[in-house]
C-alpha cells in the first residue's frame, strides 16, 4: 500500500517538509559537456574569423543546447578568440567582370564656356571622421567647390552612435 494512496499528497508533503514540485521532478538528461566543447572547438577551426554572437546560432542549428553566455565563457576557458579578418587599404578596383560606363565627355565637342560640367564627390578619412568633399568644375576650366567639406562627426553617447552633419558654408 503507497502512502499517496491513503494520504493526500499535500499533507504527506507537508510532514516530510518537502515541496510538492519536486514529487513530480523529472531530472533532465545530463548533457556531455567535453562534445559540447569539441562541437565549438570545430566550428571556432572551420571559422576562424567568428566570435561568440556567431558561433552562437551555428550551434544552435547543429542542434547543441547552449546560449551565448556559455559559448562566451568556454570561448575563453578554451583560449578561441575569434581574429578579425585582415584588413587592407580598400580603394577602387577597376579589375572587374562588370561593364564599365564610358566617359561621354572625351568624345564630346566643346565649343563653348560653360557647356559641360563634371561633379565628382569623394571622402576623406581624419581619425574618427570623415570629411565628405563635392567639387564640380567646368571642363577644362578651373574647379570650383559646390559645398565645403561636410564633416560627419560620430559622437558617443550612451552607447548608440548619433551622427552629426556639417557644413562650413552653411549655418548648420
Amino acid at each position: 500500500m503507497k502512502l499517496a494512496d491513503a494520504y493526500p499528497v499535500r499533507l504527506l508533503c507537508r510532514l516530510l517538509g518537502v515541496p510538492r514540485s519536486s514529487l513530480y521532478y523529472q531530472p533532465c538528461p545530463l548533457e556531455d559537456e567535453a562534445m559540447l566543447k569539441t562541437a565549438l572547438l570545430d566550428l571556432a577551426a572551420e571559422w576562424p574569423t567568428y566570435g561568440y554572437r556567431r558561433l552562437t546560432p551555428m550551434m544552435r542549428r547543429l542542434d547543441w543546447p547552449v546560449n551565448a553566455k556559455r559559448v562566451r565563457r568556454w570561448m575563453a576557458e578554451l583560449g578561441i578568440n575569434g581574429t578579425p579578418p585582415p584588413r587592407g587599404r580598400r580603394t577602387t578596383n577597376s579589375n572587374h567582370a562588370f561593364p564599365r560606363f564610358p566617359n561621354l565627355v572625351e568624345i564630346l565637342v566643346i565649343s563653348r564656356p560653360d557647356h559641360v560640367w563634371v561633379a565628382d564627390i569623394t571622402y576623406i578619412r581624419l581619425g574618427r571622421e570623415f570629411i565628405y568633399l563635392a567639387v564640380r568644375h567646368p571642363e577644362r576650366s578651373h574647379r570650383q567647390i559646390l559645398s565645403g567639406p561636410a564633416i560627419l562627426r560620430r559622437q558617443g553617447s550612451g552607447g548608440a552612435d548619433q551622427q552629426q552633419v556639417r557644413s562650413p558654408l552653411t549655418n548648420s
